[in-house]
C-alpha cells in the first residue's frame, strides 16, 4: 500500500506538476501562462497551444518574442469568437468551415481547433486555444482538461492584477506621504530624503549646496492668537520656534537655545561645542515620527492662516525656476528650500527674489505687504580638500540658526552662514 501511495503522483503529467509549482511560487506571469499552454498541448496531444489575452494593460508583461502568449490585435480569429460568445468553440474539421475566421486558420495549416474562455467573472480575460494540423475531434475529457487549465490561467491573471493593485496603492500612499495635501509641496519626510540625496550628489560632483529655511513674519503669532483668543501667543510661538530648530529626531530638552553659531557669521562653532551638544541626529533622514508635527502639514492652524500659507507657497514655487530646487513644509509655519549647485551668494540672490515676489503678491490685500524671515546656509564640497568638514545635519542646523537671527533681528531680512571650520 505504501508503494502504491508514493507512486500515485507519477500518473500526473510532469508538465502539470510544473504548472502547479509555477503558480505556487508566483513566477512571472509570462512563465505561468506559457506553462498553461504547454500543459494544454500535452494533455490534448495537439500540435500547438497558445493563450491570447484581451487586456492591453498587460502588454508590458508579454514580450513579442513569446510564441505561446499574445495580446489580441483585434482580428476576427478563433480567440475573438470565444470572447464574443463567452463559450467554448470546437471546430473538428476546417475543411467544412463556413466562416471567414475558420478559413483564415485553414490557410495557416490548421485543420481543427478547440478554444475555451479564461473567465474573470462575466468577462473573458483570455482564450486558451489548441490547434491541430489534421482534422480531429476532442472528447469531453479533453474539453474539461482545457477548462481546468483555463481556470488556472484565470488564477494567474487575478494574482497579477492583485499585485498591480497593491503596487498602485503603495505608490499612492508613498506619494501622499511625500506631499502635503494642503500646499502641494514636499513633506518633511521627502525633505529628509532629498537633502541626503543632494548632499551626496554635491560631494560626488564637487558642487556647492545651499539650504534656506524661512517663515512668514507674524504667521505663527496670528495662528496662535486665533486658537487661544490672543492669550499665550508669545509662549506658543517660542515653543514652536524651538521645535522647528531641532534636527530631525531630536527631542526637546531643557534650555533649548538657537544661538549656537557666533554672531560674527563666519560659520565657526562656539568653543566647547560638540556634535551632540548641537543636537545632531546621527540618523538624519530616517523617519522617526510620521505624525504631522514631525513631518509638516498645515493641520493644526487656523483656516485663514492656512490659506495664507497656501498662497505664499504658491508664490515661492513660482519664484524657483530650476527643476532641481525643492521646497518643503517642515512644520506648520516653517518652510525649507534645497538649492543644489548653489553657493552662498547665489542662495542670497534667490532669497531676495523670494522676498520681493511674496511682497508683490500681497499688495492690494488688507494690511502691510507680507514679509519673510530667511536663514541661509551653504557648503562648498571643494572645501573638503582643505580639511573643512560638513554634514547635511550641520547644513540644516546652520540654516535654522540663521533664521532665528533673522527673526530676532525684527524679521523681513535674510541671515547667511557658511559651513567652515
Amino acid at each position: 500500500m505504501a508503494a502504491n501511495s508514493t507512486s500515485a503522483p507519477s500518473a500526473v503529467p510532469e508538465v502539470l506538476w510544473k504548472l502547479c509549482s509555477y503558480l505556487n511560487e508566483r513566477r512571472r506571469l509570462l512563465e505561468q501562462l506559457e506553462q498553461v499552454a504547454h500543459c494544454a498541448a500535452e494533455l490534448t496531444a495537439t500540435d500547438h497551444a497558445d493563450i491570447t489575452l484581451f487586456d492591453s494593460t498587460l502588454r508590458r508583461f508579454i514580450p513579442l518574442r513569446s510564441t505561446l502568449v499574445f495580446i489580441h490585435q483585434g482580428e476576427p480569429d478563433a480567440a475573438a469568437r470565444v470572447r464574443d460568445g463567452k463559450r467554448t468553440v470546437l471546430v473538428p474539421d476546417l475543411n467544412f468551415a463556413a466562416s471567414d475566421e475558420d478559413l483564415a486558420l485553414f490557410n495557416r495549416d490548421v485543420a481543427s481547433y478547440l478554444a475555451v474562455p479564461v473567465m474573470n467573472g462575466a468577462r473573458v480575460d483570455a482564450a486558451l486555444v489548441v490547434f491541430n494540423r489534421e482534422a480531429r475531434n476532442y472528447d469531453q475529457g479533453e474539453q474539461q482538461a482545457l477548462e481546468g487549465l483555463a481556470a488556472l490561467a484565470a488564477v494567474a491573471l487575478k494574482q497579477k492584477r492583485l499585485t498591480l493593485g497593491l503596487e498602485d496603492a503603495t505608490r499612492t500612499l508613498l506619494k501622499l506621504s511625500l506631499t502635503d495635501p494642503h500646499t502641494g509641496i514636499a513633506t518633511r519626510q521627502q525633505f529628509d530624503q532629498m537633502l541626503q540625496h543632494e548632499w551626496r550628489k554635491a560631494l560626488g560632483e564637487g558642487l556647492s549646496i545651499s539650504l534656506i529655511q524661512l517663515e512668514i513674519d507674524g504667521l505663527g503669532a496670528r495662528s496662535n492668537g486665533a486658537q487661544n483668543g490672543g492669550s499665550n501667543s508669545a509662549s506658543n510661538s517660542a515653543v514652536n520656534d524651538s521645535a522647528n530648530n531641532r534636527s530631525p529626531g531630536e527631542d526637546a530638552g531643557p534650555g533649548d537655545t538657537v544661538n549656537d553659531i557666533p554672531a560674527n557669521g563666519n560659520g565657526a562653532e562656539a568653543s566647547g561645542g560638540s556634535e551632540q551638544g548641537h543636537g545632531i541626529d546621527k540618523n538624519y533622514g530616517v523617519a522617526k515620527n510620521y505624525g504631522a508635527e514631525q513631518y509638516g502639514g498645515a493641520e493644526q492652524i487656523d483656516d485663514d492662516v492656512r490659506q495664507e500659507l497656501v498662497r505664499t507657497t504658491r508664490t515661492l514655487r513660482a519664484a524657483l525656476y530650476r527643476a532641481g530646487d525643492m521646497i518643503a513644509l517642515l512644520s506648520d509655519y516653517r518652510l525649507a528650500i534645497i538649492l543644489p549647485d548653489t553657493d552662498l551668494a547665489g542662495a542670497g540672490a534667490i532669497a531676495r527674489r523670494l522676498q520681493r515676489d511674496v511682497a508683490a503678491a500681497s499688495l492690494g490685500e488688507d494690511g502691510p505687504p507680507m514679509t519673510l524671515s530667511i536663514g541661509i546656509s551653504s557648503f562648498d564640497s571643494l572645501q573638503l580638500q582643505q580639511g573643512i568638514s560638513g554634514t547635511p545635519e550641520k547644513l540644516f542646523r546652520y540654516s535654522a540658526s540663521a533664521l532665528e537671527r533673522a527673526k530676532k533681528g525684527g524679521g523681513n531680512q535674510s541671515q547667511m552662514l557658511e559651513l567652515a571650520d
